[in-house]
């Protein structure tokens, strides 16, 4: 739940209640960074909905967001569109079974799983190693 970088950078804790997007740029020779910061979804500065944790893209580009409460569904355009209310701390979701169209979400000693009429963007396969996406100009979404 946050960004990697693999250089120094200053990431403002100011707004925690926040996803924000960025452009991901060619900064050349073969390497790429992060620019224009911008606003994509207020996850609730008042509690229990509290800070962002955990986040995962499905194929129709809705973005989840683990939340204080549960799980946060927003549209690609960054309104929320729908809420998993599960009445514990979300630290970390992702999709998964046969057809990566259940979201699991881990909160505190427990483990919720709902089977989605859509698939997540991205599925884990045991003989392939993660690499991340390669190609395009984003925007990428960042915590």
């Amino acid at each position: 739940s946050g960004a990697v970088l693999s250089t120094p950078a200053t990431i403002s804790l100011a707004r925690p209640h926040n996803v924000t997007v960025f452009d991901v740029i060619d900064q050349g020779g073969g390497s790429r960074g992060l620019a224009n910061p911008r606003l994509f979804a207020d996850v609730g500065p008042k509690d229990p909905v509290g800070i962002p944790d955990g986040i995962k893209v499905d194929t129709e580009g809705r973005v989840y967001v683990g939340a204080a409460d549960g799980v946060q569904v927003f549209s690609p355009a960054g309104k929320m569109v729908g809420q998993f209310v599960l009445g514990a701390q979300c630290s970390n979701l992702c999709f998964g079974g046969e057809d990566n169209n259940m979201l699991f979400a881990g909160c505190g000693d427990t483990l919720w799983g709902v089977q989605l009429k859509t698939t997540g963007a991205y599925k884990a396969s045991k003989d392939q190693a993660f690499a991340p996406p390669t190609g395009g100009s984003g925007p990428w979404i960042v915590m």
